[in-house]
């Protein structure tokens, strides 16, 4: 490219900054994969997927709360990772 042309471009994206919505919320649930281990609080995808509308109806508000403190759970960052013996 031209350095002109790269002059043209874009350097700064477009970013929403506004708080998840519930068809977000529901596309992410909808999107998670299934048969895979539970995380710290032993909630399977299985159970959110059942249903991703009610799922995402309990999830909203936590959502939203995280969102306007700019925070989230120290929890959260953890993992458990568990070795298996092939």
């Amino acid at each position: 490219m031209e350095r002109n042309e790269l002059t043209s471009i874009l350097t700064e994206l477009p970013i929403c900054i506004r708080s998840p919505s519930k068809r977000e919320i529901v596309n992410a649930i909808k999107a998670t994969k299934k048969e895979k281990a539970a995380g710290a609080d032993n909630i399977p995808a299985e159970v959110l997927k059942a249903d991703p509308y009610i799922s995402a109806d309990i999830l909203l508000p936590y959502f939203q709360d995280i969102w306007q403190k700019e925070t989230f759970p120290r929890n959260w960052k953890e993992g458990i990772i568990i070795k298996v013996p092939k």
